[in-house]
């Protein structure tokens, strides 16, 4: 198996109730994206949020292992338990988008990296997008 073309990954967590600013105080961490619900969607206000969104990137490069990237984003927010309980409401998640170049790539999940994002109640959440030509 060969290792994943590219990878991206962010923290999630989103819902009608969610206050981004809140977040970011609870977490100890400002966002690399966030908006409220009833936000425009696109720049010329079209369109409208339904649910209020905080997001933060991982920062890892994008040659990154899975593990990488939950290591890279993990140490940046409150490791309190109780914290993320709180949090539970919001169905916190880490996106993973897998960009696979060729035949037979992937990657996989340390038991250290699972029981870190279970002990936070988060889930990982992974699109696989794929360049292969589709008779391949």
């Amino acid at each position: 198996m060969g290792k994943i073309g590219r990878t991206k990954a962010s923290l999630r967590l989103a819902g009608e109730e969610l206050d981004p600013d809140q977040i970011s105080r609870v977490l100890g961490c400002a966002p690399t994206m966030k908006y409220r619900k009833g936000d425009p969607v696109t720049k010329d206000g079209r369109g409208s949020r339904r649910v209020s969104f905080w997001g933060l990137g991982s920062g890892a490069p994008e040659t990154a292992t899975i593990d990488e990237h939950v290591t890279a984003l993990l140490p940046r927010v409150s490791q309190d338990r109780t914290t993320w309980q709180s949090l539970a409401q919001f169905k916190p998640d880490i996106f993973m988008g897998l960009f696979v170049t060729s035949f037979n790539q992937g990657d996989s999940v340390s038991a250290l990296t699972a029981s870190m994002l279970a002990e936070r109640g988060i889930d990982l959440h992974f699109d696989i997008y794929s360049h292969a030509d589709e008779n391949d």
